[in-house]
């Protein structure tokens, strides 16, 4: 979730926020509820919410013309967003919601805003926390005598071992492959920061100081 601009306020009227999500799965019901929640808390805010399953297609026209919502939950490059300076951060500074005592910063588990905080700022955060991981065949690497990796050296022997064996590395069934190219935006952000990522979203050579050796 990123806050694009700054809302506005008319003559007189309450602050008006514009909040775009993707309408999936799950439904709107629970972003209802946060905005009226948010709106019965601050009095003087008004809440616009809208959703559709097609969003990033539909704001991506918005901010290149700049006028995006205040909000927006969608699968649009958060870090190109970043370094293009279109998106505000956020005040992380503010008390909790539900803990006392506590920032808004501090309620996050370690690391989790790592991915989107840029010279020092964060401008975006997460609606979930999860693990990305990778499935491996247990009885063929026992069949190989190959050891789980533990280090980032370890993965690149372990994978020229697995090539050298005549298998891929990785495989990846072609249906969907939104979960693939996250798989590889996350290595390149890993190995080589912002800078790698935008190179490889320009069509330009990126050279990372480690390769996935696959």
């Amino acid at each position: 979730m990123a806050g694009c601009e700054k809302a506005e306020t008319g003559p007189g009227g309450p602050v008006a926020l514009e909040f775009a999500v993707f309408e999936g799965g799950y439904g709107l019901g629970w972003h209802e509820r946060a905005s009226r929640a948010y709106e019965q808390s601050h009095p003087g805010v008004r809440v616009s919410l809208w959703g559709s399953p097609r969003v990033s297609e539909k704001l991506r026209p918005r901010i290149l013309r700049g006028n995006p919502p205040e909000l927006a939950l969608c699968d649009l490059p958060i870090w190109l967003l970043m370094q293009g300076e279109k998106l505000r951060p956020l005040d992380l500074s503010r008390p909790s919601y539900d803990q006392p005592g506590k920032t808004w910063g501090e309620t996050f588990l370690p690391g989790v805003l790592d991915l989107t905080t840029y010279q020092g700022r964060c401008m975006a955060i997460p609606t979930e926390f999860g693990g990305w991981v990778i499935w491996f065949d247990r009885k063929l690497w026992r069949e190989h005598g190959w050891q789980v990796p533990q280090t980032w050296a370890d993965f690149e022997r372990v994978c020229q071992n697995i090539k050298k064996a005549g298998i891929a590395p990785f495989a990846f069934q072609g249906k969907y492959p939104m979960y693939a190219i996250s798989t590889f935006f996350g290595l390149v952000q890993r190995a080589g920061g912002l800078e790698a990522f935008a190179a490889t979203q320009n069509l330009r050579e990126c050279c990372a100081r480690h390769s996935m050796g696959a």
